[in-house]
């Protein structure tokens, strides 16, 4: 009989002829159970068959021979060595072809619609690693989680699980992790409750063990033998020292916390909580090095069944969000408190922290969507209805104050005067400064934009003359409004309009000077309503159309980078007006288009009618005077219906003026004339309007229009007494546009 040497060299021979007829591929696969003949077999055959057109390819897994065999070394790793000295680099780490690059490549064999979203949902899941991902993929299909449209494309269908193992990696896993003594099982069993990264100090304290001893184990059997995880770093200061590791694979981390029985799981994540939360406060003197997130926290005390822990930590997180304009993610954990509190019994206790968590959902809904949102004023109205309960005179003031902003942002203006004067009874018997300096920034504003504008400037002159208060509120708290900021902001528009400039701009610098920081400032959605209704509006009043447009663009970048709905649609307003000025006129007319879409959209109201006239005025300049004049239509009939009045005697002005350009364009004589008499009782129409309303700087606008059309008609003594006049009233204000008009027209009149 052949003798094993004699065996494997006919086989080699055999090998050797069929190559110089074919290159031939030997591949051994599962090399980790390989017996030792076959393995003496290989050894061989890598020796004798250098320089022929052999190719042999053996697969293993590399964590198995890590592990040995029987107690000693396993027997390959002698012979992967001796290969890997006489040939140089021949091993092939499968491992670095795992990735999102593997995922594609297997996700498009076949024709899919499956985007970028569930491709890296796939990666995450599996790691890359191929046994896994190619599973996890015919798992999803065959339970009918990703289907074939009528193209036979794969899509993802309505029950997609992420959760689910298939049978066949759940098996690999289980093979993999039953190799463990059951202390590192229970142990990694342990960590899986931190996640797919977690930290050694952590998990020492939930099993109760030494830090070291568990970091030993980590670095040593569990990554070096098993593979089952990986170190990340360690970090360090005076008083603390920890060590991130994380789960090679996220599957094995989700397969061992699945497995673990509800007892057990609510335990560990309790106790995991409760040592984050030491972790985090065990400092002497110094900031904690790896402080807990509130939503880590708060997920882990909600899976202890710890609901009120778990609340006020999601309340931490929506405030540190909201801080950090992450609006979205804010919303996000304020609703998910409020859904673990109505799982708890109804006491006064639980409707005083509804009303709270209710008051801080809207924060970030008003820096999303502005006040005027449908379930802003669904939440308030309810905010109201607990506070009532509650008896907190500030809670009630303050739920009262956000649904009275609701009315103002609606333009329901009426509700809105009521409620102010309701708030401001209230501050007024608390004799609390800071809540009267709310009640009549309310009552400013409204009447503001009721067109009373020296009620207003009373109200507003009251919250700006005691400056800055020390003190702050839950208002001040949830919404961070600056009182101080918004009173300067709106006394702008009341001084420009009773007719003095000069000080309306002194009075907007302060709101801006103060917003950027030089009074130590800093929030971008109080930036925004500066550059919106401060600056943009200030240069808008003062026709400085290249300030416009510059602070309109950074008004729309900083809304989009912080998604601020309203302060876009006003950034695209304000710029589209200045580009139509500037004559980039269809870009302008498409700007103002979508703006005023976009605000609509947020249910806002307010300044409607001021907008529709920026609109018709683009019109005009564009030589569009019909399409104007419906705008102005529009303006006229909201002034009317809502009591918005503030810019009443503008719209009424510049209706006169497209009259008068659609007069232009006519053919005949008598249409002509009746335009002109209808455009001269417009521009007499603002001016008795603006009298009225004290606005001098309306008036000044809409005696300059007048003037222009008596000076065509040959009536100039009349146009001189009327320009006169109302410039004599003025003692600020020269460098204006509106100022520069007035002294050419007196200068020709009166040659």
């Amino acid at each position: 009989p052949l003798n094993q040497a004699e065996l494997f060299e006919q086989v080699t021979t055999v090998l050797q002829t069929l190559s110089r007829q074919h290159p031939v591929l030997l591949a051994f696969d599962d090399l980790q159970w390989v017996d030792q003949a076959s393995l003496n077999l290989l050894f061989h055959l890598g020796r004798r068959l250098t320089g022929s057109r052999i190719l042999v390819l053996g697969a293993y897994r590399p964590e198995d021979v890590a592990l040995g065999r029987e107690g000693a070394r396993h027997p390959l790793e002698p012979v992967a060595n001796e290969l890997q000295a006489l040939f140089g680099e021949a091993p092939v780490d499968l491992s670095k072809a795992d990735g999102r690059a593997f995922v594609d490549a297997l996700v498009d064999s076949e024709p899919n619609d499956l985007g970028a979203g569930f491709r890296q949902t796939l990666t995450h899941h599996t790691g890359g690693h191929p046994l896994f991902t190619v599973d996890l993929l015919c798992g999803l299909q065959e339970h009918g989680e990703l289907v074939k449209d009528r193209q036979g494309r794969w899509t993802a269908g309505a029950a997609l699980d992420w959760e689910r193992l298939p049978t066949r990696v759940e098996a690999v896993i289980a093979e993999r992790l039953g190799r463990l003594a059951p202390e590192s099982k229970a142990l990694l069993a342990a960590a899986s409750v931190q996640g797919e990264t977690f930290k050694a100090e952590v998990l020492a304290r939930v099993v109760g063990m030494d830090a070291m001893q568990v970091g030993g184990r980590l670095s040593g059997e569990l990554s070096q033998q098993h593979r089952l995880v990986r170190a990340l770093g360690r970090r360090r200061s005076s008083s603390q020292s920890l060590s991130r590791y994380c789960f090679r694979h996220f599957l094995y981390q989700l397969y061992l916390y699945q497995n673990l029985d509800e007892v057990e799981r609510a335990h560990l994540h309790q106790v995991t909580g409760e040592v984050l939360e030491d972790l985090s406060n065990e400092h002497s003197g110094e900031p904690p090095i790896d402080q807990a997130s509130p939503v880590n926290l708060a997920w882990h005390f909600e899976k202890a069944g710890m609901k009120e822990k778990a609340i006020a930590y999601l309340r931490q997180a929506g405030a540190r969000s909201h801080a950090l304009a992450a609006n979205d993610e804010a919303i996000a954990q304020y609703a998910k408190a409020l859904q673990l509190l109505e799982s708890l019994p109804r006491t006064p206790e639980r409707a005083g922290q509804e009303l709270e968590l209710q008051l801080f959902l809207g924060a970030p809904l008003v820096s999303l969507k502005g006040y005027a949102a449908p379930e802003l004023g669904q939440l308030f109205t309810h905010a109201c209805e607990l506070a009532q309960q509650t008896g907190n005179k500030e809670l009630i003031f303050t739920a009262q104050y956000l649904l009275n902003m609701f009315y103002f942002f609606k333009a329901d203006y009426g509700n809105s005067l009521e409620m102010g004067a309701e708030l401001a009874r209230m501050a007024e018997s608390a004799q609390n400064e800071l809540l009267i300096q709310h009640a009549c920034l309310s009552l400013g504003s409204t009447r503001l934009y009721l067109g009373d504008f020296p009620a207003a400037q009373g109200y507003l002159e009251r919250v700006t003359a005691v400056g800055v208060l020390a003190e702050r509120n839950l208002l001040s708290s949830l919404m961070g409004e600056d009182t101080f900021l918004a009173g300067l902001v709106f006394l702008s528009h009341i001084l420009w309009f009773l007719g003095y400039p000069d000080q309306s701009g002194k009075c907007c610098q302060q709101a801006a000077d103060r917003v950027q920081g030089v009074q130590g400032l800093d929030h971008p959605y109080r930036m925004g309503f500066v550059q919106s209704y401060g600056l943009c509006m200030h240069h808008l009043l003062r026709r400085e159309y290249h300030l416009v447009q510059s602070y309109g663009e950074a008004l729309l970048e900083l809304s989009q980078e912080k998604g601020f709905g309203m302060y876009q649609a006003w950034g695209k307003v304000f710029l589209g007006r200045a580009q139509v000025e500037h004559g980039e006129v269809q870009a302008g007319l498409d700007n103002l288009r979508q703006g005023l879409a976009e605000y609509q959209a947020t249910g806002q109201k307010m300044s409607l009618s001021l907008m529709l006239v920026m609109f018709a005025e683009a019109y005009g300049e564009s030589g569009q005077a019909e399409r104007g004049l419906q705008d102005i239509e529009r303006a006229l009939a909201f002034i009317e219906a809502s009591g918005e009045r503030f810019a009443e005697a503008e719209a009424l002005r510049v209706k006169g003026e497209l009259l008068l350009q659609m007069g232009e364009q006519t053919v005949g004589m008598d249409k002509n004339e009746q335009n002109n008499l209808h455009a001269e009782e417009c521009f007499r129409r603002a001016i008795e309007v603006a009298g009225e309303q004290e606005a001098r700087s309306w008036q000044l606008r809409a005696v300059l229009s007048l003037t222009r059309l008596l000076q065509r008609q040959s009536r100039g003594t009349e146009a001189l007494a009327l320009l006169e006049d109302i410039i004599a009233w003025f003692t600020e204000g020269w460098d204006t546009a509106d100022m520069i008009e007035v002294r050419t027209l007196l200068d020709g009149m009166r040659k």
